[in-house]
């Protein structure tokens, strides 16, 4: 190859691969699969797929922003989504408390508290058959909690 030619081949080279790069890195900008929308170029504007609810709004370029605008039944369903949310906020903020009373929960503690101490009674007699004592129990009896 003459030294001559390789300047030129070299930049038709170079101009082939920004033409072919461009146009793939534009449709992976709209083939965006990571985040919730999915968008596509359709005639008129562009088709977003909001991958969550299905909803498919047509967009269009206003100067510098992108407007889309959303079906009326996507907008009802939305309303109806936050009217439930809204109900149940309110229900569960007006809701009696977990526990009724104090007796319910000084019971709950008391059982509580023999589970653990059941615990480790079985804890201590294990380390007792081991033939290791936990660390302040040497010399103390065992109490029958069974």
């Amino acid at each position: 190859m003459e030294p001559a030619m390789m300047p030129r081949l070299v930049s038709a080279l170079l101009a082939a691969g920004l033409l072919a790069v461009v146009p793939a890195s534009a449709q992976s900008i709209l083939d965006t699969t990571d985040g919730r929308y999915q968008m596509q170029p359709v005639e008129g504007g562009i088709a977003r797929l909001d991958t969550q609810t299905g909803a498919v709004d047509l967009c269009r370029v206003d100067g510098d922003a992108m407007v889309c605008t959303g079906s009326s039944d996507a907008q009802r369903g939305d309303a109806g989504r936050i009217a439930d949310l809204e109900a149940r906020v309110a229900a569960l903020e007006g809701g009696k408390p977990a526990v009724d009373d104090v007796d319910a929960a000084d019971q709950a503690i008391k059982t509580m508290r023999q589970v653990f101490r059941g615990f480790a009674d079985i804890v201590r007699e294990l380390e007792r058959d081991l033939g290791s004592a936990p660390d302040g129990a040497k010399g103390e009896a065992e109490p029958d909690r069974t």
